[in-house]
């Protein structure tokens, strides 16, 4: 699978070649984009990693693509069942 760095994938972005953006991970950490076509990247070099105490977080990058009307989703918890806790209801 081809890897282009952040640069090269906002330059696409803002050229209207991605179709769609996967992000996965707890943090979204590993991002992979659907380009026109159907071809797919994984995004790398310079890719924001999640910082607590810093500006740095892969919700920026979400924050662009909605800007430029592309899709994206974030798949944290996917496959996962949901489950309930047995406490007392109450009253």
């Amino acid at each position: 699978m081809e890897e282009v760095s952040m640069k090269e994938f906002l330059e696409k972005v803002k050229g209207g070649g991605v179709q769609r953006v996967d992000f996965y991970g707890v943090n979204g950490e590993r991002c992979m984009a659907t380009m026109v076509g159907g071809k797919e990247i994984r995004v790398g070099e310079g890719f924001p990693t999640e910082d607590s105490r810093g500006y740095s977080s892969p919700l920026w990058v979400s924050r662009v693509l909605g800007n430029y009307g592309v899709p994206f989703k974030f798949h944290y918890l996917d496959n996962v069942k949901y489950a309930t806790i047995n406490s007392p209801k109450p009253e």
